[in-house]
């Protein structure tokens, strides 16, 4: 039997792939390639077929009772940075705050879905949404291949709360996956807003788009542009340890946990996304 202090499974889920990693160790890390598959079109679309492709996987992995943390890509989710009220001095203040944002920015009653936050009556704070639909097929599907859930947490807060503390004065934090880059910009050492943007064909080889880009959201943040940028997931090599212009641009998790192939693919990064290395 695995055992569960020096054993732990991690799963990644995109809209195109669900990936499932055993980790061992403690100190030093390692993780095992068990499955790495494409999810059907209609997968994607529905929970039920979803946790049906994930309940196939994980029966043919044999990982149960295992603890184990799903880790979701930012496009399942919603990310919103939220502002308490004036003299709030609750939880249920910061969770109306929440809750109203959420309508204001999407248009929709928060009631289909399952809010979280990082609750703070003085400061901003961020807020994530998942949709119930999902949220419970993971977890029943959890339950019923005998695994300790953890957590299921997007990949962007994950990676923050693995490496805030990390950040250089001045940086602001990026989370990137697939063709689609997470941005968080840092205002004193806080997290002050969360955007999520497509990055376009070729941008990837492109030296001047990110620069380019976080130029745009500093002004329309009123924030000074950085002059650093710190990123994390699956970065490209030209963007990491490189000076762009006045940006410099550095990877964080440079060091994460190799499979056995001493590979690691966009899958195997997201599924190790805030692993300890």
């Amino acid at each position: 039997m695995l055992n569960p202090l020096r054993h732990s499974l991690r799963i990644g889920i995109s809209r195109t792939r669900i990936t499932l990693l055993k980790t061992s160790g403690l100190l030093r890390p390692r993780a095992n390639l068990l499955a790495n598959a494409p999810i059907a079109e209609e997968a994607a679309a529905t929970p039920e077929r979803l946790g049906a492709q994930l309940d196939s996987m994980l029966a043919a992995a044999n990982c149960s009772r295992l603890a184990t943390t799903i880790v979701l890509s930012d496009d399942w989710t919603r990310l919103l940075m939220v502002t308490p009220p004036k003299n709030s001095g609750s939880l249920q203040d910061c969770r109306a705050a929440a809750d109203m944002r959420f309508q204001n920015l999407y248009g929709e009653p928060v009631s289909g879905w399952m809010l979280e936050a990082d609750w703070d009556a003085r400061h901003a704070f961020l807020a994530c949404a998942i949709r119930r639909p999902l949220l419970d097929t993971l977890q029943q599907t959890a339950l019923k291949n005998h695994l300790k859930l953890i957590s299921i947490t997007p990949q962007f807060i994950a990676m923050w709360n693995r490496w805030k503390r990390k950040l250089q004065a001045n940086a602001w934090f990026g989370a990137a996956h697939a063709d689609m880059l997470t941005l968080g910009a840092v205002d004193g050492r806080r997290l002050c807003a969360v955007r999520t943007v497509a990055i376009p064909a070729g941008a990837w080889q492109e030296k001047h788009w990110l620069p380019e880009h976080l130029s745009r959201e500093a002004l329309r943040l009123n924030l000074p542009m950085p002059s650093h940028i710190q990123l994390c997931g699956s970065v490209p090599g030209q963007w990491a340890t490189q000076t762009m212009g006045a940006l410099t641009c550095t990877r964080l998790d440079a060091c994460l946990p190799l499979t056995e192939n001493g590979s690691i693919a966009d899958g195997s990064r997201l599924a190790s996304s805030g692993m300890r290395s």
